[in-house]
């Protein structure tokens, strides 16, 4: 498989030629943006966000991410394997554990951070994801009902959230 990471926004069809790691001999690699995959952070009334309560802070002064996994209340949501975002140029403390509640018809999951930036500038925190296991309803049932329902995968991501750390 080919693992791949960018910080560029890619959309359903969008095509990527990579020659780089490719030996001389061989043909280009080409790989396409599938549906699979969402970079808005959105399926199916499944959202994953991330917000933080100031835009602009000194350096050295606290501020609190938040990331919410929200979750409609349909019940296709079988399993979430959680990946945070990347903090970089800040010291991160967990706030509590993940918080659920009910908000109109979905399950809201929040994890919030204290994040104390360390040096000034314009910082971009990656986005959060999240790997969903939704129900595949359209796979043969099991004839014995021992397994329940196949399981089908989605990965999502927040947008990134940019911030303007000041100088003291």
């Amino acid at each position: 498989g080919v693992c791949f990471y960018s910080s560029i926004r890619w959309n359903k069809g969008d095509v990527l030629l990579i020659d780089y790691f490719i030996q001389l001999h061989s043909e280009n690699l080409k790989i396409e943006v599938s549906g699979k995959s969402s970079g808005s952070g959105t399926l199916g009334g499944f959202r994953l966000q991330m917000r933080s309560d100031k835009q602009s802070v000194y350096t050295g002064e606290p501020l609190i991410v938040t990331v919410d996994a929200v979750e409609p209340l349909n019940g296709s949501v079988v399993q979430m394997q959680y990946m945070p975002p990347e903090f970089k140029g800040f010291f991160v403390k967990p706030v509590g554990g993940e918080r659920q509640f009910r908000r109109d018809k979905n399950t809201v999951h929040e994890l919030r951070y204290l994040l104390i930036p360390q040096k000034a500038g314009s910082v971009t925190v990656s986005p959060a994801s999240i790997r969903v296991g939704v129900k595949d309803l359209n796979a043969p049932a099991d004839p014995f009902g021992i397994f329940g329902a196949p399981v089908k995968w989605y990965s999502l991501r927040s947008e990134p959230l940019t911030l303007e750390i000041k100088p003291l």
